[in-house]
Protein backbone atom coordinates (compact mmCIF):
# COMPACT_ATOMS: atom_id res chain seq x y z
CA UNK A 1 0.00 0.00 0.00
CA UNK A 2 1.22 3.25 -1.07
CA UNK A 3 0.39 6.73 0.43
CA UNK A 4 -0.93 7.71 -3.01
CA UNK A 5 -3.41 4.85 -3.16
CA UNK A 6 -4.89 6.00 -0.28
CA UNK A 7 -5.28 9.93 -1.35
CA UNK A 8 -6.81 8.51 -4.61
CA UNK A 9 -9.13 5.85 -2.93
CA UNK A 10 -10.09 8.44 -0.88
CA UNK A 11 -11.58 11.17 -3.26
CA UNK A 12 -12.90 8.22 -5.06
CA UNK A 13 -15.43 7.77 -2.36
CA UNK A 14 -15.79 11.62 -2.01
CA UNK A 15 -16.86 11.69 -5.66
CA UNK A 16 -18.39 8.26 -6.01
CA UNK A 17 -16.75 8.50 -9.20
CA UNK A 18 -13.72 7.42 -10.99
CA UNK A 19 -13.85 10.15 -13.56
CA UNK A 20 -13.74 13.09 -11.43
CA UNK A 21 -11.29 11.76 -8.63
CA UNK A 22 -9.00 11.06 -11.84
CA UNK A 23 -9.80 15.02 -12.79
CA UNK A 24 -9.28 16.22 -9.41
CA UNK A 25 -6.24 14.37 -8.86
CA UNK A 26 -4.22 15.29 -12.21
CA UNK A 27 -4.38 11.36 -13.34
CA UNK A 28 -5.65 9.39 -15.95
CA UNK A 29 -8.88 7.29 -15.18
CA UNK A 30 -7.11 4.19 -15.93
CA UNK A 31 -4.39 5.07 -13.35
CA UNK A 32 -7.09 5.38 -10.63
CA UNK A 33 -8.82 2.73 -11.50
CA UNK A 34 -5.45 0.44 -11.27
CA UNK A 35 -4.75 1.99 -8.00
CA UNK A 36 -7.65 1.01 -5.89
CA UNK A 37 -7.76 -2.33 -7.97
CA UNK A 38 -4.56 -2.47 -6.38
CA UNK A 39 -5.93 -1.73 -2.82
CA UNK A 40 -8.60 -4.52 -3.57
CA UNK A 41 -5.77 -7.01 -4.27
CA UNK A 42 -3.80 -6.38 -1.46
CA UNK A 43 -6.79 -6.61 1.52
CA UNK A 44 -8.48 -9.18 -0.84
CA UNK A 45 -12.00 -7.43 -0.92
CA UNK A 46 -14.11 -5.27 -2.57
CA UNK A 47 -13.89 -1.59 -1.98
CA UNK A 48 -16.73 -0.23 -4.44
CA UNK A 49 -19.53 -1.56 -6.63
CA UNK A 50 -19.41 -0.27 -9.44
CA UNK A 51 -23.07 -1.00 -11.16
CA UNK A 52 -23.36 1.37 -14.81
CA UNK A 53 -21.60 4.56 -13.77
CA UNK A 54 -22.93 4.19 -10.43
CA UNK A 55 -20.15 3.96 -7.87
CA UNK A 56 -20.68 3.10 -4.50
CA UNK A 57 -18.85 2.30 -1.17
CA UNK A 58 -19.61 -1.79 0.07
CA UNK A 59 -19.11 -2.42 3.41
CA UNK A 60 -15.72 -3.27 3.38
CA UNK A 61 -15.10 -0.08 1.53
CA UNK A 62 -16.57 2.01 4.56
CA UNK A 63 -13.97 -0.05 6.94
CA UNK A 64 -10.74 0.77 5.13
CA UNK A 65 -12.26 4.58 4.71
CA UNK A 66 -12.23 4.90 8.29
CA UNK A 67 -8.40 3.68 8.51
CA UNK A 68 -7.68 5.62 5.09
CA UNK A 69 -8.69 9.01 7.15
CA UNK A 70 -7.18 8.41 10.06
CA UNK A 71 -3.70 7.46 8.16
CA UNK A 72 -4.16 10.09 5.92
CA UNK A 73 -4.96 12.83 8.53
CA UNK A 74 -2.07 11.88 10.71
CA UNK A 75 0.11 12.65 7.70
CA UNK A 76 -1.49 15.51 6.65
CA UNK A 77 -0.60 16.53 10.58
CA UNK A 78 3.20 15.52 10.23
CA UNK A 79 3.83 17.48 7.54
CA UNK A 80 2.14 20.25 8.98
CA UNK A 81 4.27 19.65 12.29
CA UNK A 82 7.39 18.90 10.29
CA UNK A 83 7.59 22.00 8.15
CA UNK A 84 6.03 24.61 11.35
CA UNK A 85 9.05 26.73 12.94
CA UNK A 86 6.47 25.95 16.08
CA UNK A 87 6.92 22.27 16.36
CA UNK A 88 10.51 21.85 15.38
CA UNK A 89 12.74 20.92 17.71
CA UNK A 90 15.76 22.56 17.18
CA UNK A 91 18.63 19.66 18.80
CA UNK A 92 22.30 19.86 18.75
CA UNK A 93 24.61 17.29 20.53
CA UNK A 94 28.25 18.67 20.99
CA UNK A 95 31.16 16.98 22.46
CA UNK A 96 34.30 18.67 23.70
CA UNK A 97 37.20 18.61 25.71
CA UNK A 98 37.21 21.09 28.93
CA UNK A 99 40.66 23.05 27.85
CA UNK A 100 37.99 23.55 24.43
CA UNK A 101 34.65 24.32 26.71
CA UNK A 102 35.48 27.21 28.87
CA UNK A 103 38.21 28.87 26.65
CA UNK A 104 36.50 28.54 22.85
CA UNK A 105 33.38 26.98 23.28
CA UNK A 106 31.89 29.42 25.57
CA UNK A 107 31.79 32.57 23.32
CA UNK A 108 30.72 30.43 20.62
CA UNK A 109 27.54 29.08 22.66
CA UNK A 110 26.95 32.40 23.56
CA UNK A 111 26.83 34.00 20.10
CA UNK A 112 24.89 31.08 18.90
CA UNK A 113 22.27 31.67 21.50
CA UNK A 114 22.13 35.53 20.27
CA UNK A 115 20.89 34.35 16.86
CA UNK A 116 19.04 31.30 17.57
CA UNK A 117 17.61 31.35 21.26
CA UNK A 118 14.98 28.67 20.38
CA UNK A 119 17.86 25.61 20.01
CA UNK A 120 18.35 23.00 22.81
CA UNK A 121 22.06 22.01 22.73
CA UNK A 122 23.69 18.78 24.80
CA UNK A 123 27.08 19.22 25.71
CA UNK A 124 29.30 16.30 26.63
CA UNK A 125 32.79 17.03 28.15
CA UNK A 126 34.91 13.88 27.86
CA UNK A 127 37.89 13.20 26.86
CA UNK A 128 38.82 12.87 23.27
CA UNK A 129 38.77 8.98 22.62
CA UNK A 130 35.44 8.90 24.61
CA UNK A 131 33.57 11.64 22.57
CA UNK A 132 34.85 10.02 19.33
CA UNK A 133 33.88 6.95 20.01
CA UNK A 134 30.19 8.43 20.81
CA UNK A 135 30.46 10.56 17.55
CA UNK A 136 30.97 6.88 15.66
CA UNK A 137 27.57 5.72 17.31
CA UNK A 138 26.07 8.74 16.31
CA UNK A 139 25.28 9.61 20.31
CA UNK A 140 27.00 13.14 19.58
CA UNK A 141 26.55 15.16 16.23
CA UNK A 142 29.78 17.19 16.71
CA UNK A 143 32.92 16.85 18.58
CA UNK A 144 35.11 19.67 19.33
CA UNK A 145 38.54 18.28 20.12
CA UNK A 146 42.51 19.61 21.01
CA UNK A 147 44.79 16.52 20.35
CA UNK A 148 47.32 15.54 17.85
CA UNK A 149 45.97 15.40 14.26
CA UNK A 150 43.40 12.83 13.71
CA UNK A 151 41.66 11.57 10.34
CA UNK A 152 39.54 8.66 9.62
CA UNK A 153 37.70 8.08 5.89
CA UNK A 154 34.87 8.15 7.87
CA UNK A 155 34.79 11.62 8.90
CA UNK A 156 34.53 14.90 7.56
CA UNK A 157 36.74 17.46 9.27
CA UNK A 158 35.58 20.96 9.58
CA UNK A 159 37.89 23.35 11.24
CA UNK A 160 42.06 21.99 11.80
CA UNK A 161 44.08 25.26 13.74
CA UNK A 162 47.16 24.78 15.61
CA UNK A 163 48.18 25.73 19.13
CA UNK A 164 50.48 26.09 21.28
CA UNK A 165 51.04 23.94 24.30
CA UNK A 166 53.47 25.83 26.87
CA UNK A 167 54.65 25.58 30.18
CA UNK A 168 53.66 28.08 32.53
CA UNK A 169 54.18 29.37 36.18
CA UNK A 170 53.67 32.21 38.39
CA UNK A 171 54.51 35.58 37.27
CA UNK A 172 56.91 36.05 40.69
CA UNK A 173 58.80 32.23 39.89
CA UNK A 174 62.26 32.06 39.46
CA UNK A 175 61.53 30.14 36.28
CA UNK A 176 60.02 33.23 34.84
CA UNK A 177 63.11 35.39 33.90
CA UNK A 178 65.07 33.10 32.99
CA UNK A 179 65.39 31.88 29.44
CA UNK A 180 66.65 27.75 28.54
CA UNK A 181 65.14 26.23 31.77
CA UNK A 182 66.23 22.48 31.32
CA UNK A 183 63.23 20.10 31.06
CA UNK A 184 64.47 18.26 34.26
CA UNK A 185 64.13 21.14 36.29
CA UNK A 186 61.06 22.30 35.03
CA UNK A 187 59.15 18.67 36.23
CA UNK A 188 61.12 18.53 39.44
CA UNK A 189 58.65 21.94 40.55
CA UNK A 190 55.37 21.22 42.74
CA UNK A 191 53.29 20.03 39.47
CA UNK A 192 49.61 20.87 38.59
CA UNK A 193 48.75 18.83 35.90
CA UNK A 194 45.68 17.68 33.63
CA UNK A 195 44.83 13.97 33.81
CA UNK A 196 47.28 11.24 32.10
CA UNK A 197 46.44 9.85 29.20
CA UNK A 198 44.67 12.05 27.09
CA UNK A 199 45.66 14.49 24.52
CA UNK A 200 48.83 17.05 25.21
CA UNK A 201 48.96 15.39 28.74
CA UNK A 202 49.91 11.99 26.91
CA UNK A 203 52.17 13.67 24.40
CA UNK A 204 54.41 14.95 27.62
CA UNK A 205 54.29 12.02 29.10
CA UNK A 206 55.48 10.27 25.45
CA UNK A 207 58.17 12.96 24.99
CA UNK A 208 59.49 12.33 28.56
CA UNK A 209 59.48 8.91 28.64
CA UNK A 210 61.71 8.85 25.61
CA UNK A 211 63.94 10.47 27.39
CA UNK A 212 64.45 8.64 30.45
CA UNK A 213 62.34 10.70 32.28
CA UNK A 214 58.85 11.01 34.23
CA UNK A 215 56.33 13.49 35.61
CA UNK A 216 55.57 13.45 39.53
CA UNK A 217 52.17 15.79 39.96
CA UNK A 218 50.83 17.24 43.42
CA UNK A 219 47.48 17.82 41.50
CA UNK A 220 45.95 15.67 38.72
CA UNK A 221 42.46 17.23 37.69
CA UNK A 222 40.77 17.59 34.34
CA UNK A 223 39.63 21.82 34.45
CA UNK A 224 42.61 23.83 33.72
CA UNK A 225 40.70 27.17 35.81
CA UNK A 226 41.35 25.65 38.76
CA UNK A 227 45.04 24.37 37.82
CA UNK A 228 45.73 28.05 36.73
CA UNK A 229 44.13 29.19 40.19
CA UNK A 230 46.67 26.96 42.06
CA UNK A 231 49.26 28.88 39.68
CA UNK A 232 49.11 32.67 40.89
CA UNK A 233 48.18 32.02 44.43
CA UNK A 234 50.95 29.16 44.93
CA UNK A 235 53.18 29.31 42.04
CA UNK A 236 54.43 25.90 40.65
CA UNK A 237 54.53 24.60 37.13
CA UNK A 238 52.00 23.19 34.53
CA UNK A 239 51.61 22.65 31.05
CA UNK A 240 48.67 23.59 29.00
CA UNK A 241 47.35 24.82 26.02
CA UNK A 242 48.80 28.92 25.83
CA UNK A 243 45.08 29.95 25.03
CA UNK A 244 43.94 28.95 28.66
CA UNK A 245 46.52 30.98 30.05
CA UNK A 246 46.88 34.04 27.56
CA UNK A 247 44.65 36.61 29.29
CA UNK A 248 46.80 35.92 32.89
CA UNK A 249 50.18 35.84 30.99
CA UNK A 250 48.79 39.38 29.81
CA UNK A 251 47.86 40.47 32.87
CA UNK A 252 51.26 39.86 34.41
CA UNK A 253 49.91 36.86 36.65
CA UNK A 254 51.67 33.91 35.06
CA UNK A 255 54.53 33.91 32.98
CA UNK A 256 55.91 31.32 30.56
CA UNK A 257 58.08 28.80 30.79
CA UNK A 258 60.57 28.87 28.51
CA UNK A 259 62.20 25.02 28.09
CA UNK A 260 65.72 24.95 26.32
CA UNK A 261 64.84 23.11 22.85
CA UNK A 262 61.01 22.36 23.75
CA UNK A 263 58.53 23.19 21.57
CA UNK A 264 54.44 21.58 21.29
CA UNK A 265 51.64 22.31 19.20
CA UNK A 266 48.97 20.53 18.79
CA UNK A 267 45.35 20.85 16.50
CA UNK A 268 42.16 22.03 17.73
CA UNK A 269 39.76 19.73 15.00
CA UNK A 270 35.50 19.83 14.95
CA UNK A 271 34.79 17.11 13.46
CA UNK A 272 31.10 14.76 12.51
CA UNK A 273 30.88 11.31 10.55
CA UNK A 274 30.92 11.43 7.03
CA UNK A 275 27.58 9.75 7.13
CA UNK A 276 25.41 12.09 9.49
CA UNK A 277 22.42 14.26 8.14
CA UNK A 278 23.91 17.80 8.68
CA UNK A 279 21.42 19.61 10.31
CA UNK A 280 20.81 23.23 9.90
CA UNK A 281 21.96 23.09 13.94
CA UNK A 282 24.90 22.12 12.66
CA UNK A 283 25.84 24.36 9.98
CA UNK A 284 25.16 27.28 12.26
CA UNK A 285 27.86 26.05 14.74
CA UNK A 286 30.12 25.06 12.38
CA UNK A 287 29.46 28.55 10.63
CA UNK A 288 30.63 29.98 14.10
CA UNK A 289 33.33 27.89 15.15
CA UNK A 290 36.89 29.22 14.44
Amino acid sequence: MEIRQLVTFERVAECLSFSRAAEQLGYSQSTVTIQIKQLEEEYHTQLFDRIGRHVRLTSEGERFLAFANDILNRIYEMRSDMGNENFKKHQLRLGVIDSLMEYHLSDVLLRLYEQHPNYQITIKSAPPSELVQEMTHNELDIIYLLDQPIYDKNWIKALEAKESIVFVTSATSPLARRENVSMEEVIHQPFFSTEAGENYRKALDQYLAARGMALSCFLEIQDPAIIIRMLKEHGGVSFLPYFCVVDQVTAGQLAIVQVEDFHMHMQRQCIYHRDKWVTEEMRAFLKLIH
